[in-house]
């Protein structure tokens, strides 16, 4: 008898860190005798999480449906219809004819934190003059604006640390998800959730643990560029 652990450390008010794999809008073509999906200098690794739209000619590749790179090589990776990460383990997809399809934006979960916060701020711009009649008045619209994230946590999994190890150390700003009630895994639409998303980098990051605990991850995100918040209907 097999015996899994079903318990996953996210709660249901934990904030969910989604990231981006920064492959959207890439138009690819498959291939039957080898089910590779062909893109040059694709920059996936083993694990992303990959959708397409479009397709054509093939059928076993189905549009707005989450796939996941494996067996990844310079110009080319085969599609997982599971996630090789999980216990599913990777379930190959078969090229059943040649095609061509055009990517699109995936997030895929690389954190829970269960203690977190998200800071949002922005710079007032003074403009109190003789005229304000001793009041502060501020210039409407102006100054700038920004969002902090940090908080403690787990990864998802081996994949998700390994990811969150190689932005922090390359300095890269990705994309993210910051999901207050998010659903595990990756998505490409998921019906009532609520999340901030923004461009961002990984300013901080620490790894603490001890005997017979689960690992945690301390981690901190600074944005960069425009900040939304967004709620799936």
């Amino acid at each position: 008898m097999a015996c899994e652990n079903t318990l996953n450390p996210r709660k249901g008010n934990d904030i969910l860190i989604k990231v981006s794999n920064d492959f959207n809008a890439k138009a690819v073509t498959f291939s039957t005798p080898d089910d590779k999906v062909n893109f040059v200098a694709h920059g996936l690794i083993n694990g992303d999480a990959v959708a397409f739209s479009a397709v054509t000619t093939t059928t076993t590749v189905v549009i707005d449906t989450v796939y996941y790179v494996v067996d990844k090589a310079a110009d080319t990776f085969e599609l997982s219809s599971t996630d090789p990460n999980s216990s599913a383990g990777t379930t190959l997809v078969t090229i059943d004819a040649d095609g061509s399809g055009v990517s699109i934006k995936v997030f895929r979960e690389v954190a829970s934190l269960t203690s977190a916060s998200i800071g949002l701020s922005s710079e007032e711009v003074d403009i109190t003059n003789k005229n304000s009649n001793q009041w502060k008045e501020l210039l409407n619209g102006a100054g700038v604006k920004s969002a902090s994230i940090s908080g403690s946590g787990f990864s998802s999994n081996d994949f998700s640390q390994g990811l969150i190890d190689s932005l922090f150390l390359s300095g890269e700003i990705r994309e993210y998800r910051l999901y207050r009630e998010g659903a595990i895994g990756a998505s490409l639409d998921v019906s009532g959730d609520d999340y901030f998303q923004m461009c961002a980098k990984i300013t901080s990051l620490t790894y603490a643990g001890e005997a017979n605990q689960a690992q945690t991850i301390e981690i901190s995100l600074s944005s960069s560029g425009t900040v939304t918040q967004n709620q799936v209907a």
